[in-house]
């Protein structure tokens, strides 16, 4: 495995970003809206966020561009839900984004530092 591209990462982050607004906004697109209804929503599409890269440390949009989030001391070994959730805790909107993704000079950004993490791509 490789350091995954800042361009895949990007692309995986506006599909899930997709997926979150789709859950979201579920209630008013279907028109099934109240304000409980919009609670759950929210709540739910909280956790996806949150909790995105917790099965093998892929979200969908990973899954999609072939990416893979890994303990940086360890490239092999999936980090635990703790510091996936650590991880993807500061990604707050997308006016944030860039700063957050901005990268060092292995592609890791805040969140990636905060749970010592790394992305990575198939070779």
């Amino acid at each position: 495995m490789k350091k995954a591209s800042w361009g895949k990462r990007r692309i995986a982050y506006i599909v899930d970003t997709i997926i979150f607004y789709i859950v979201l906004l579920s209630p008013i697109l279907f028109r099934i809206g109240s304000l409980i209804t919009f609670a759950i929503s929210l709540v739910v599409a909280l956790t996806l966020l949150l909790c995105k890269d917790a099965i093998k440390g892929r979200s969908i949009g990973k899954r999609i561009l072939g990416l893979y989030v890994r303990d940086y001391n360890d490239w092999d070994a999936v980090p635990k839900i703790r510091k996936l959730i650590q991880r993807n805790a500061p990604i707050y909107g997308w006016f944030l984004w860039d700063i957050m993704h901005s990268g060092d000079d292995n592609g890791r950004h805040y969140g990636d530092k905060r749970a010592n993490t790394i992305v990575l791509e198939r070779y």
